[in-house]
This record gives C-alpha cells, structure tokens and sequence, in this order.
C-alpha cells in the first residue's frame, strides 16, 4: 500500500486502512475492538477514526441513511475503495503540490503555501517520503523554479503512474481542457475500442499536453527512433495539429515517437495481449532487433535451469510484458517509474531467490554483457522487474516456496471437501503429504479447536494455526486464502 502512504498523512491513512477492512469478505460481522486488532489500534483510536470515516462517507454519499445498529454493514460503505482513495488523496497536501507544478500557469512556493494555509517547512516535511521515492529516478522538487527537475521521459511516467492510480478513470483530474477534447483530437484518426486503453492513452495524453504547455519538449532520442523506424504500427499513428496546435513539426515527431513508446511501455490490457505480441515480435524479427536476440535467449537459459518452456506462443502476456521492460531499460538507459514501485516498497528479497540468482548470472556472463551493453546500465532493477513476471510462471518449481500446509481434517464429504479443492488449485500451496513432518509446515490448518490439549500440543512449535470451521462460509475461505496469501509473499520477499 505504498502509494498511500507516500500522500497520505497518518489521520487519513488509517481511515483508508480501516475503510478497507470494513470493505472485505465478513465485515458485517465485525465490531469496533474486531477492526482494533486488524490496525493495531486502541480501541479509543479505532472509535475516533471510525467516526472521522462516517463524516467522510456522508460527503461521499449524502443519501445514505445511516442506522447505528447497522453501521459496520456493507451498506454503509457502497462507495468503493478506488474513490475514497481519490476523495483522500485530493485532500492531500502532498498530492495537491504534485497537481499544482503540473498545472498551474505561474506556480511559486509562496502563492501555493498561502492557499493551503501551510508553511514552506511543512510542505519540505510532508513531501520527504516521496521527495525519496522519486530520488531513486533522479527527479526532484525545485522550489525556485517551481518544478520537477529530471529527465522529462521519466517526469511523465511518474506523472502518468501517480494520476492513473489516483483517479483511475473515475474523473478527469485536469482544469484547462476536457478529457472530450482530448478524445475528439485524437482517436478520429486513431481509433480505439479497448476501454482501458482509450482511458490511459486519454490520461497519457494529457499529461503530455500539460508538460508541453510548460514548454518541458521530448527531444530527439536515436533509441525511440529504433522502435519506431520501419514500424507499421507507428506509421499508422497520427498526431493532429488540433492536439498540440502550437508545435514545430519536428517537436510534434519527436512528441509522437515519445507517445508511441511511452504507451508501449506504459500503457496495457488484460486482453488481445496475443495480437499485440505477434505485432511486436513481427517488427523486432524484421528488424533483427537485438531485444528479440536477447530475450529469446534469456528464456533458453531459464528453460535449461527449470524444464520449462515459454514461448511468445505459448506465454504471450508473459513475453510481451517481459519484451516490454526490455525495450524500456534499453531505451531509458537509467532507473524509471513503475507502476509497481508504488505498490511495492522493497522487492530486494527477491534477490534470495533462485529465480534471481538464474536471471543475474545470465546477465553477469562477459558474452552477454558484450553483446547487450544497452542493457546493463540498470541491470539490477531489469532483473529485479523480470522476477516480478516470472516468478509467478515459476514458483512452483521452487518448492521452498510454496506455502506447505499440515492439514488435519475429516475427509467429511461435502464439508471438507471444498476447501481440500480449494488448496489443490491454489499454485501457491500445497498440502504436506506423508512422510514429510510436521516441521517442514508453514501453516497448520486444523477443524480442531486450537484450544483443545491436541493444538496446544501442536502449538509449541511455534507455526502459524488457523481453525477451519466444518460449516464453513464465504467469509472462512476469504480469511484462509488471505492467510495464505500473506505467508508466501513472506517467503517470497523474505
């Protein structure tokens, strides 16, 4: 939850933290010392935090009638968690300072301050967690200039993660233009009928038209060119003059070659991911492009360590995610914003693995980094950024990290046989099966009480328990996926 934390301030942050916990599977059955445990709050916190949530829900939906027998219900909390996150983040002070560089006309530290009733030590105080997060791309806070000092490449990229999180198609987060406007210039001549994609490239463009606006150009950069030069899918973009009405024609190609890059790399869909990749390897193959050398390689070297085979083929999302990161860190040269950066505060566990270990080894090798030099200027975060994709492909070939469960059950027809499917088609655990032993466990699960002598017993080696009720509901088979959930991503990112 790193993206909320980098805005919001702490009051804010535990209201978002309790709304999702009223949010998820069996919260009608919670009371307020039942939400304190889940936020390691006081009870006194956790009541004043929860009334301070009720005022803000008002705002949101002011016909909801609230009855206080029934105010932990999910008919309390309709509005979803997207747009209490957009409602939060709009109030934030850090958030607002970030909107205000971009757009703003003639933005100065004092004329901000005074509108929002802070002083320039506060602001400095506040905006430190993301001042450090952004420092990781080499962009920073200018407080004489007004503005975000960095490569341009990557100040649109964090500007584009930070408002599509933020708003995520809920509103259109800019004053001076209408997303319809956007929209009217831009896909007449490139149509497009993936809503999610029309929604990003919509955002995506705008952005880009407000960065212009403050004359912050792209220019001329020989690796985009690569990528466009000879590309069908490039030449069938058009930019029109109504878009960017105030651009040479040079700056308006060097804009259009940044989009059709930055929408590569930035920009995706859960579906057609097959098209897509056909398209590109179509292009790389044609181009006898080394990123296509590469990764093909690269997934051979995975293949011989695992006996596994991925294919553009038969892995298309995979391939084309991973040829995507490639184009990206050969273009940009240096680290840039990912949209998972800011859901993940640290990934650096994944260096214990093996998967990380196979990835680095391969890159480490002298004919690799000879033939490759595009690719080893950020290469610890290129490795780092494909364990991320892989590793869901993989893991079950490493078993120490899959969570093992000592499940002890009735075989008890309908009632325990759910929930022994449900840990059959999880990929991330399994059931220990004789004659491994209790030990080797990352969870018992058990239809005995963990009250009973048994459990007690079974207590004293110190691994996690959770009792599973024989009538077990909805709410159960939420907490035990949950449960789960949390105990890989602990092996996985120790």
């Amino acid at each position: 939850m790193l993206f909320e934390e980098l805005f919001l301030e702490k009051a804010d942050l535990q209201k978002f933290q309790m709304f999702r916990v009223l949010k998820s599977i069996g919260a009608n059955s919670m009371t307020i010392n039942d939400i304190s445990d889940r936020l390691n709050l006081s009870y006194q916190q956790t009541y004043n935090t929860f009334q301070d949530l009720i005022r803000d829900i008002r705002v949101l939906d002011p016909q909801l009638a609230l009855d206080r027998h029934d105010l932990l219900s999910q008919h309390t909390f309709r509005t979803s968690l997207e747009r209490y996150r957009l409602f939060l983040l709009e109030q934030s002070l850090v958030f607002q300072f970030v909107d205000y560089l971009l757009q703003a006309s003639l933005p100065t530290v004092g004329d901000f301050c005074e509108r929002h009733f802070v002083s320039k030590s506060t602001l400095l105080r506040k905006s430190a967690p993301l001042k450090h997060l952004m420092a990781k791309y080499n962009l920073r806070f200018s407080y004489s200039s007004m503005q975000i000092i960095g490569d341009e490449a990557n100040i649109r990229f964090f500007l584009f993660i930070v408002y599509w999180i933020g708003f995520h198609g809920i509103k259109w987060p800019f004053r001076n233009f209408t997303s319809g406007a956007v929209q009217q210039s831009f896909f007449t001549d490139n149509p497009q009928n993936d809503a999610i994609i029309r929604l990003q490239q919509t955002l995506l463009l705008g952005i880009i038209r407000l960065r212009i606006d403050h004359r912050a150009l792209m220019h001329n950069n020989p690796m985009i060119t690569n990528l466009t030069q000879h590309n069908p899918r490039f030449e069938q973009l058009t930019f029109s003059k109504k878009l960017f009405p105030n651009l040479t024609a040079k700056n308006r190609q060097y804009e259009t070659r940044f989009f059709f890059f930055a929408q590569l790399s930035l920009i995706s869909s859960a579906i057609d991911n097959k098209r897509r990749m056909r398209e590109l390897r179509a292009f790389l193959e044609a181009e006898d492009s080394a990123t296509w050398h590469f990764t093909q390689s690269l997934l051979n070297h995975i293949a011989t360590v695992y006996h596994v085979k991925i294919t553009s083929t038969n892995e298309p999302t995979l391939v084309y995610n991973i040829v995507r990161v490639l184009i990206t860190a050969t273009i940009l040269q240096t680290s840039y914003p990912k949209m998972l950066d800011f859901y993940h505060e640290d990934l650096s566990g994944f260096k214990q693995t093996k998967l990380y270990q196979t990835i680095h080894s391969y890159f480490e090798q002298p004919i690799i980094q000879q033939s490759y030099p595009q690719l080893m200027a950020d290469r610890q975060q290129t490795i780092i950024h494909l364990c991320y994709l892989l590793q869901p492909r993989l893991h079950r070939f490493e078993d120490q990290k899959v969570v093992q469960i000592w499940l002890i059950a009735e075989n008890n027809d309908l009632l325990t046989t759910e929930l022994q499917r449900l840990l059959e088609h999880l990929q991330i655990a399994r059931i220990i099966q004789p004659p491994a032993k209790i030990t080797a466990a990352d969870l018992i699960l058990s239809t005995i009480d963990t009250e009973s002598p048994l459990m007690q017993e079974l207590a004293t080696y110190g691994i996690p328990m959770l009792h599973w009720n024989l009538e077990a509901n909805d709410s159960d088979f939420f907490d035990l996926y949950s449960k789960i959930r949390q105990l890989y991503a602990k092996k996985m990112i120790p």
